[in-house]
C-alpha cells in the first residue's frame, strides 16, 4: 500500500514537517518502522499495515 504524504497533509490539515514528526514519534514508540521510505513515496511496512487497520 501506498502513501502520498503530500495527499495526506492536506487531509489532516498539517505541515509536512509536523507530520514527518510525528510519524518518526510513533515509529520511536513502537520500535519499528512503518513505512519504507524513497525520495519520492512512502510504502507501508507490514507493521504500518497493521498499526493502520
Amino acid at each position: 500500500m501506498m502513501v502520498a504524504s503530500r495527499k495526506q497533509q492536506k487531509k489532516i490539515f498539517v505541515s509536512q514537517p509536523t507530520l514527518s514528526r510525528s510519524i518518526k514519534n510513533l515509529e520511536t514508540k513502537l520500535k519499528v518502522d512503518l513505512f519504507e521510505r524513497s525520495t519520492r513515496k512512502l510504502i507501508l511496512t507490514d507493521a504500518g499495515i497493521l498499526v493502520y487497520q
